[in-house]
């Protein structure tokens, strides 16, 4: 009884004080703590930020042809440093496994369990069990998985894991609604810096699926007026008071633009009525059923992989809080662990459905650490950035998976130190870690000849061709 009591208390104690961080304070500190789970909303968040020329751009809203001869790129940030060098059981330069992985919250020996083209993973991993569990047979033979080791900053929001830039000079440079969607409000449009180069046009900021609906009724609105009106606009929005503001923000989206425009065409009526077209997922029964009883998370996400894989969005960065987890117990990890497996199960079976290439990248600043100890069950207590991890998935719609060099699963490696082998040209930092990603998805997309143009210079063209693995089919 003593027992069970103590994990009840020790579970309800605020999870900062748990992984024995100061109580929150700046913004960076709620959004790794998982107390803000996605950016703070802005101000009005549909037709303030619309009528902002950053903003403006985002929501494209353009008839122009869209590029589709790059598959849809989903960045995927779990703040705060998540343990994906824990539920992936990195290897050594030879490809052999470690001698011990006691710092890693794994014991000396741990039990593993293959995924996709043979990558190990912990058989006690709660992102491996519901990954598995959402990947089994045509999705997991057509998914082509990548583990790669680098050193990053614990709980530092300026990792320069950024790739929205360089995807979107390669070739998807904007979507037919919005040029890029994300979730935190940054130049790189996540909880990171630019790898390279920021983004063509800043993402449209969402943290809600509401916000994609209200973002397309109020650009519908917006192009029907004048600059001098834009600016009138803009200029009734800003002396607002915080109150105002406040009562604007709880009114639905037809209303809020009802009340600045004046009116509301029947075409827009119809639009928001409608969702703003095909937008929503969850009007298709398949992905109703894919999604069961979904949060409003799981609609926020669900709502920006669906706009992506129609070539709606550019780039998408989805911003997952709450991966600071090393409070000394394994609660906080498996709950945080098996959400991430889920998600990024579904959003592969998503591109099944919709029988669309797609390519996902998973970062996330630092790691976790543990005491040294020969037990795979050992709590975790401290921030490890010396052994994060970066995972790339590559979903193709062919059916198989694409191949890479020997089979490869792994770019980079650790050493006997349970550490990131840094002479690693992917492996130094996150810069270099996208941007061998970046190589790998041209790749992907058959278009290698693209990194000269776009990223000439960033590594040797010698460090190309190493970390290039996906074979050039």
């Amino acid at each position: 009884m003593k027992k069970k009591s103590k994990k009840k208390d020790i579970k309800n104690i605020p999870l900062w004080a748990r992984t024995g961080h100061r109580k929150p304070v700046t913004r960076r500190e709620f959004l790794a703590s998982g107390i803000i789970p996605f950016a703070a909303q802005l101000a009005l968040p549909g037709v303030a930020s619309l009528l902002t020329s950053e903003v403006a751009k985002a929501c494209v809203g353009s008839s122009s042809a869209v590029d589709t001869s790059m598959c849809p790129f989903v960045h995927i940030h779990l703040a705060g440093g998540a343990g994906l060098g824990s539920n992936y059981v990195p290897l050594d330069k030879s490809g052999n496994f470690l001698p011990s992985y006691n710092k890693l919250g794994l014991g000396r020996a741990p039990d593993t369990a293959t995924l996709f083209q043979g990558a190990p993973f912990h058989t006690k991993s709660e992102l491996y069990k519901s990954l598995k569990d959402e990947v089994t047979g045509s999705v997991e033979r057509a998914t082509t998985f990548l583990a790669i080791p680098n050193q990053s900053r614990d709980d530092f929001s300026e990792n320069a894991f950024g790739l929205a830039g360089l995807i979107n000079r390669s070739g998807i440079a904007k979507g037919s609604l919005f040029a890029n969607l994300a979730t935190v409000k940054s130049p790189s449009g996540g909880f990171h810096t630019p790898a390279l180069f920021p983004p063509l046009a800043a993402p449209y900021v969402v943290s809600k699926f509401g916000d994609i609906v209200e973002a397309i009724s109020y650009t519908d609105h917006l192009k029907t007026l004048s600059q001098g009106q834009k600016q009138k606009l803009s200029k009734l929005i800003s002396n607002l008071s915080s109150t105002q503001q406040a009562s604007f923000n709880r009114l639905p989206a037809s209303l809020q633009a009802s009340e600045l425009f004046g009116c509301v065409s029947k075409e827009n009526e119809a639009l928001i009525a409608s969702g703003g077209g095909d937008i929503d997922p969850f009007k298709r029964k398949d992905m109703r059923e894919l999604w069961p009883s979904p949060s409003a998370q799981d609609h926020l996400i669900a709502g920006m992989v669906y706009n992506a894989l129609q070539y709606q969005s550019g780039v998408v960065d989805i911003h997952l809080g709450g991966y600071d987890y090393h409070d000394g117990t394994r609660y906080t990890m498996q709950d945080k662990d098996s959400a991430v497996g889920k998600i990024l199960g579904r959003i592969l079976k998503m591109a099944e459905m919709m029988n669309q290439d797609l390519f996902i990248y998973v970062t996330t600043d630092g790691a976790v650490g543990s005491p040294i100890s020969n037990s795979d069950e050992v709590e975790f207590t401290l921030d490890r950035g010396i052994s994060s991890v970066a995972y790339a998935l590559a979903y193709s719609s062919s059916g198989t998976r694409h191949p890479t060099k020997n089979n490869a699963f792994q770019l980079g490696s650790f050493n006997n130190e349970q550490a990131v082998d840094t002479s690693f040209v992917a492996s130094a930092n996150p810069a270099q870690c996208s941007i061998s990603v970046f190589a790998n998805y041209l790749l992907f997309n058959k278009q290698p000849h693209l990194f000269e143009k776009v990223a000439r210079g960033s590594i040797s063209d010698g460090d190309v061709k190493v970390v290039s693995v996906f074979e050039e089919s």
